[in-house]
């Protein structure tokens, strides 16, 4: 039996694949509280400033000094507008590393599918 045309080539359903993909990932962090969904809007917005073509987010194997540096620099930004609101800084400052980490995953996740056809 032959293989029809428009099946020979997975590209077309890949867009659709991924926005699915992307509609989970917002649907699982709907379940975060207020103030995780809070950070982690601001963790994707300093993410989005590491995202481009050559990016060290990209690495086969990224550096562990330069996870952690840029986890810390945000650390920092976060702490003065956290502070006010009496906050554990210590566990802030892992809630902050482990959601930059997931972050970082994801993206790597993403570029990895959309560029395996290219």
């Amino acid at each position: 039996m032959k293989t029809p045309f428009y099946m020979m080539f997975p590209i077309q359903n890949l867009y659709q694949a991924e926005m699915e993909y992307e509609q989970d990932i917002e649907r699982m962090k709907s379940a975060y509280d207020p103030k995780t969904r809070r950070l982690l809007k601001k963790i994707e917005d300093y993410c989005d400033g590491l995202e481009f073509e050559g990016s060290r987010i990209y690495d086969e194997y990224p550096d562990n000094m330069m996870l952690r540096r840029e986890a810390d620099r945000l650390s920092e930004e976060m702490h003065m507008e956290y502070a006010k609101e009496n906050e554990d800084m210590e566990r802030l400052d892992e809630l902050i590393f482990i959601l930059f980490l997931d972050e970082i995953y994801r993206r790597r996740c993403r570029f990895r599918r959309q560029h395996r056809w290219w």
